[in-house]
């Protein structure tokens, strides 16, 4: 029975696209029920995200499109979606809009049916348009647009089963007429210049000939015959093609939202609240010491909670390689391998969990409540300064979770020379891969300033990135960067669900990383500790031991030249994480006291450290070279070349400011 069913069952593609700030990512986690499949983009790093639901014999393949305002392909994103709807050729594009502002939304409706595609309207947050006093005709819009309306709250699932039927109904219908946006001449004009395309007039071929006559995507005609049609364009209509489409499609959205949206209440009080707020978080005095303060209370919150679940979970992995080590009993490089090397060494990461998982929900609360947006705001005028786009703020934020989806966010901004000097400041931000390192350190050597210590490592990575960009900037770059254009959006209460789901998946991948990539580099530094044949367990006649001693003189000057330091660094460049279970392998495998013996980290820390040393080790594993996966996240985006150049300058840069704050604190001490 199973199987006839299955046969019956038809697969079909749908993009999901809409606005930034539109809850779109919510509602596709509503109807896909968070069965998630992730890869990247063909020819980019660019994460695609994919989720399946089954519907009436129809098993619909969702695609979660960027957030995009439209499809001129002025920023990656864009661009990306753009391929996806002219070469994969979507059944059907779900649009999510919000419902507070239609108008704006609109846009991105109308160059879809533009491009002769089914669309399904998803009103979501039709619960925030209600509260605001906006009702929506959604039979009217229905009908101008020719499109099913659906009114939708993703966050309560409302509206997801017609949403579902919508969708099964718009497959089996061809596509919408294309609404009469321009003058008769004008269809005519892109009807004779379609003539001339390889693919003549195809589905959409209005739309884009009216992309190549805007220059917003390189035409398959010769140059001279587009030049000659841009210009007869811009004789015969008075305008640019580019600027006189686009006004076009405004002065279309504008009347549509006329026509449908009505206001019970005016604009002042429908957003009185937000207005009311930004008076004080994003004002000019008070906005950046609040946006510090916020940043404080974060890792003050993380280590006051944190702090006894991180002992909970370390008891337990202690007491779990004891149990393991035991259990084997021989032979005992076996018993050595599963207790200290892999219990020992990955235990020593996923103790921090704790931490992370505080730390990506108060992340998530933030970006969720619309603060995020905020801080981008308030720090355009120092990343201008910087030589950097103001929106380089939200790439460097999303940096603190993890670099590489800091260095693809930087595909939002819109030329080149604003992605490069992002991406080379974005490193810096300090990673959540680097927290285990900073909780032990702080832990060991600063126990009464935790949290002033950690704040001081995010800020001084924030200013090195700042200052990075600056210097690059003026040598490369001496142009002025483009000023900031973005969308502040409504305040309102995070989403629970959204929030926790974020959270859980961020620290998911931090777990599959323990279980992969630090539990391989585990078991190579037991390896290189454990030979060759003979030599005393991470002795300094192992293979690991050697490597230190050979590397330790260059880290000698910053006051942390332990050969065990020097092989964690090493390691360090594979996973951040791994210091911490490399130190994990290597000091406790040193001879100790027998009262020692079973006690943890900090006592082999303070005889290798001092605090002035373990912070200018913190400096180092702050600012040198990013993880393997970040240069290569690199290297997809801007090339080798600047990964290289990333690699070597932010090692350079690490080393420097160790050395130096640890030679002058030195004359201080």
């Amino acid at each position: 029975m199973a199987n006839a069913k299955q046969s019956t069952t038809e697969t079909l593609l749908i993009g999901v696209a809409g606005n930034p700030n539109t809850g779109k990512t919510t509602l596709f986690n509503a109807l896909t029920g968070m069965r998630l499949k992730t890869g990247n983009w063909p020819g980019v790093t660019v994460e695609r995200i994919e989720g399946r639901l089954t519907h009436k014999d129809k098993t619909l393949t969702l695609v979660d499109l960027p957030g995009i305002y439209g499809l001129t392909a002025d920023s990656e994103d864009e661009r990306i979606a753009r391929d996806f709807l002219l070469h994969e050729q979507p059944s059907a594009v779900l649009v999510v809009a919000d419902s507070t502002n239609l108008e704006r939304n609109l846009y991105l409706v109308l160059m879809l049916l533009e491009m002769e595609q089914k669309v399904v309207l998803a009103l979501n947050m039709w619960d925030e348009a209600q509260k605001a006093g906006i009702r929506i005709d959604t039979e009217t819009l229905s009908g101008l647009l020719g499109v099913e309306v659906v009114p939708t709250v993703a966050t309560r699932k409302e509206g997801v089963e017609k949403l579902k039927d919508a969708l099964i109904r718009t497959i089996e219908k061809p596509p919408p007429k294309t609404p009469d946006v321009y003058p008769k001449e004008v269809t005519q004009f892109l009807d004779g210049f379609c003539e001339t395309l390889p693919e003549g007039a195809g589905a959409g071929a209005r739309f884009m000939a009216s992309l190549y006559l805007g220059g917003d995507i390189e035409a398959p005609v010769e140059k001279t015959t587009l030049t000659r049609y841009q210009e007869e364009f811009k004789k015969r209509f008075g305008k640019e093609a580019a600027v006189y489409f686009a006004e076009h499609r405004f002065s279309w959205c504008h009347g549509v939202a006329s026509e449908v949206v009505k206001s019970v209440l005016p604009p002042s009080a429908r957003f009185a609240l937000t207005d009311k707020l930004d008076s004080i978080f994003i004002n000019r005095l008070l906005g950046i010491p609040i946006l510090a303060g916020v940043l404080y209370f974060v890792f003050w919150f993380i280590f006051t909670l944190g702090d006894p679940l991180v002992s909970y979970v370390d008891d337990f992995f202690s007491w779990l390689g004891g149990v393991v080590s035991e259990a084997v009993g021989s032979p005992q490089w076996l018993a050595s391998l599963l207790g200290d090397g892999i219990i020992g060494g990955v235990g020593a990461v996923l103790v921090f969990v704790p931490l992370l998982i505080l730390l990506y929900l108060i992340f998530s609360a933030l970006e969720d409540c619309g603060y995020l947006a905020r801080g981008a705001f308030l720090i355009d005028r120092i990343m201008h300064f910087f030589k950097l786009h103001g929106r380089s703020f939200i790439p460097m934020f999303l940096g603190f979770g993890c670099s590489i989806p800091g260095i693809l966010a930087t595909r939002t901004l819109t030329n080149r020379r604003d992605r490069l000097l992002t991406i080379l400041a974005v490193p810096f931000a300090s990673c959540s891969a680097r927290l285990p390192v900073y909780a032990l350190f702080i832990a060991a050597f600063f126990p009464n300033h935790k949290a002033t210590v950690l704040f001081a490592l995010y800020a001084i990575g924030i200013v090195m990135g700042l200052l990075s960009a600056l210097l690059i900037g003026r040598l490369l770059f001496p142009r002025e960067e483009a000023p900031l254009v973005m969308e502040l959006p409504p305040y309102r209460l995070p989403s629970p669900r959204v929030v926790f789901a974020t959270a859980w998946q961020r620290t998911l991948i931090f777990v599959k990383k323990a279980g992969t990539i630090i539990l391989g580099v585990t078991v190579l530094i037991w390896a290189l500790a454990s030979l060759p044949p003979g030599v005393e367990y991470a002795s300094e006649k192992s293979l690991a031991g050697r490597l230190g001693k050979a590397v330790a003189p260059v880290f000698e000057p910053a006051g942390f030249g332990s050969w065990q330091a020097s092989v964690a660094l090493l390691t360090g460049i594979l996973a951040k994480e791994a210091v911490v279970s490399t130190m994990g392998v290597l000091y406790t495998g040193e001879e100790v006291e027998e009262e020692e013996a079973e006690e943890e980290l900090t006592p082999h820390l303070h005889r290798h450290f001092t605090p002035l040393s373990a912070f200018a080790f913190l400096l180092m594993t702050l600012l040198y070279i990013p993880c393997v996966a970040a240069v290569g996240a690199i290297r997809r985006e801007a090339g080798w070349r600047w990964a290289i150049f990333t690699a070597v300058y932010t090692l350079f840069v690490g080393w420097l400011v160790a050395t130096l704050f640890y030679q002058i604190a030195s004359l201080f001490a």
